[in-house]
């Protein structure tokens, strides 16, 4: 999957990533959160970085996830230069003092390497984000190219799925 993904060609790449946050901003989950946990794209997940500099720029809350051991913590972000990389390379906040209580959030943004229509994902296999949805009442969306969808595949217990997955063709609720 991650071949398949990192083989899109970088106008393509751009344009379905585009097409995907065309479709976040229609959805009506996503224009009445308020506290939203975005993640930072690397390499070729779908891009986020605009739309976080999109909402740094509005009315709404911006937080990103920091590792911390064996967690994320959720830590507000103002403009977009209080990110640094961090572990794996990943755009991180560089402030500690603005960490928020998970059960603020409205919205998770979340990454993943591969999706099923019924919202579960194949991450990195370091189980961050699983230990992070765990137990969250907040709206949890998937962002993926349709060319990560897969029918199915096998979970385990500790496996949370996300509520909706947004590719560049479809919304999958």
């Amino acid at each position: 999957m991650r071949a398949k993904r990192n083989g899109l060609p970088p106008n393509s790449y751009a344009q379905k990533s585009a097409q995907i946050r065309d479709k976040l901003e229609s959805l009506e989950q996503f224009k009445k959160s308020e506290h939203i946990l975005v993640y930072l794209s690397k390499e070729k997940e779908v891009d986020s970085h605009a739309l976080v500099r999109e909402l740094i720029r509005s009315h709404k809350e911006v937080y990103a996830p920091k590792v911390n051991g064996r967690d994320l913590h959720a830590y507000k972000i103002n403009r977009w230069e209080e990110l640094e990389p961090g572990h794996f390379d990943v755009l991180e906040p560089i402030h500690k003092h603005q960490k928020i209580p998970l059960s603020q959030l409205d919205l998770i943004l979340v990454p993943g390497i591969a999706f099923t229509p019924d919202g579960h994902r194949i991450g990195y296999g370091k189980g961050y984000y699983d230990g992070l949805l765990k137990d969250m009442d907040a709206i949890k969306i998937g962002l993926a190219f349709e060319e990560q969808m897969v029918d199915e595949f096998p979970t385990e217990d500790h496996d949370i799925p996300v509520d909706i997955v947004i590719t560049d063709q479809n919304v999958y609720q």
